[in-house]
């Protein structure tokens, strides 16, 4: 069973918080009066819930009970009453006015909005004859969509003071088309209000598999002691999953994007994509960089079913081209021991991270110890609309130390290493008369002396290179003649 949730529209002009909450324990105190008709082995279970509403109105001032989160409510069907002729869901025989009030015995405030209201005067039962208690006032039928999440709403009064609060006790069923029932309130009690309060009564949330469903109301009072109910804005209401907005940035350095994947996590996948280009993938979208014009793309589905009443969703995808951050690491290179290597990721309005935990756009390379090492450093960049570039270098820590004085080679050597002021390179038998090139690379990559040979015998000067480790490397035209390393002192 689902207790109902209802709001009071009274503004308790002159009535104390004390007053107030009486108002609504009193409410909910019959409520659960009315249950051991229903459930007589579980006296003792009331009992204890009794005492938790009295918890509840200590901690929490309000008579809306179960609500409904993660929708959006929006009415379907509505009916405010605003016609004279009989009301068609009005069972026959059950009241004295059978087509909607504007004036009578409440005079001024018999509809809620509007003029006209359903006003449930009883017809007296007299010996089983007329409406006694249980028997069925109003039945609605109502087209949902199946799977769909809906509830009814409406807003009661009483007109008269009566027996208390016995003028209105209702039943309220929702049941499916095969008679399944989906929501009940076995006992609802409207107080009767001085001043034209009103309280709207709203069912809990139910899902039908079957395209209608059927709002039941019954009196639990005889007709004699149940007059006087007023009931308007009697409304079906969906939980419409509306459409949703996203910006994907497409980075220039990407290859394909699904975009229903940038959706809500309660999207269907059975839509269509639109937009300035056609998508692959389906339901996907896969948006292809290079080959899809950016742009904004629309997804519409069915969240619930195609039957008819079931309402369509339409999500957009902004996709926004975005340039990926650029990253020039150096070469791969060497380094003696001991040495070290500035690395910068360049700069800008960016998050840097590098393979070793810094967060910072630069580091220095260095040896992690005493023994010769490769060491690979990569950075990772992202700019502030989540594109990202990664770079990564290289560097081989060796025991310059070891390097000889006059190395040979069939093809070329280089002497004095290390080296002061000039190196001499020779080549082997046979090189002379060929063109070679003579490059020198530091460790960053850059060429810093770029020669041909003119002889087999070539003396370069180094005087004014920095201290470090270096990179020989000859070739005879295109031809790789190998490389040497060079250390400076």
């Amino acid at each position: 069973m689902q207790i109902i949730g209802v709001k009071n529209r009274q503004s308790y002009s002159g009535m104390s918080s004390l007053e107030q909450m009486g108002e609504f324990l009193h409410f909910y105190w019959r409520i659960l009066d009315g249950i051991p008709n229903l459930l007589n082995s579980h006296h003792q279970y009331l009992n204890s819930m009794k005492k938790s509403i009295l918890l509840l109105f200590f901690t929490v001032f309000t008579a809306k009970a179960y609500p409904q989160t993660g929708c959006n409510w929006q009415t379907l069907q509505q009916d405010g009453f605003e016609y004279t002729t009989p009301i068609p869901d009005l069972l026959p025989g059950i009241a004295v006015h059978s087509s909607p009030m504007a004036t009578g015995f409440a005079n001024g405030y018999v509809a809620y909005a509007g003029t006209y209201a359903m006003y449930l005067n009883f017809i007296d039962c007299n010996g089983g004859i007329g409406t006694c208690a249980g028997a069925q006032a109003y039945e609605r039928t109502y087209t949902v969509c199946p799977g769909m999440p809906v509830r009814i709403r409406a807003w009661m009064t009483t007109m008269f003071s009566g027996a208390g609060y016995q003028q209105s006790d209702l039943k309220l069923v929702i049941r499916d088309a095969n008679g399944v029932m989906l929501d009940s309130v076995p006992s609802l009690l409207i107080p009767f209000r001085t001043s034209g309060g009103w309280i709207e009564y709203i069912s809990g949330t139910v899902t039908s598999t079957t395209p209608t469903i059927i709002f039941q109301m019954f009196t639990n009072v005889d007709g004699g002691q149940g007059n006087d109910l007023t009931v308007d804005e009697v409304r079906l209401q969906g939980c419409i999953r509306t459409g949703s907005q996203q910006v994907v940035p497409i980075c220039s350095n990407g290859t394909s994007y699904d975009l229903y994947n940038f959706l809500p996590s309660n999207s269907v996948n059975n839509g269509s994509w639109s937009g300035p280009s056609v998508l692959a993938g389906g339901y996907l979208g896969t948006f292809q960089v290079g080959s899809n014009a950016t742009g904004n793309y629309t997804y519409l589905s069915t969240p619930y079913s195609s039957n008819a009443g079931c309402p369509s969703r339409t999500d957009t995808v902004f996709a926004l081209p975005s340039t990926a951050p650029a990253i020039n690491l150096p070469n791969d290179t060497a380094l003696c021991l001991g040495q070290s290597l500035p690395l910068s990721a360049g700069g800008g309005a960016f998050t840097y991270l590098w393979n070793t935990g810094s967060t910072f756009s630069g580091i220095t390379a260095s040896n992690p110890g005493t023994t010769p090492a490769t060491v690979t450093y990569s950075v990772t960049v992202t700019n502030q609309a989540g594109c990202s570039s990664r770079d990564s270098i290289t560097i081989d820590f060796i025991n310059c130390s070891g390097i000889g004085e006059s190395p040979t080679s069939a093809v070329f050597s280089v002497y004095p290493n290390p080296a002061d002021d000039r190196i001499n390179i020779r080549l082997g038998p046979g090189m002379d008369n060929r063109q070679i090139t003579f490059s020198l690379i530091d460790p960053v990559g850059r060429v810093i002396i770029q020669k041909e040979l003119q002889s087999a015998d070539h003396s370069v000067d180094v005087s004014e290179i920095p201290e470090g480790l270096y990179l020989i490397r000859l070739y005879d035209g295109t031809i790789d003649l190998g490389s040497r390393l060079l250390r400076v002192r």
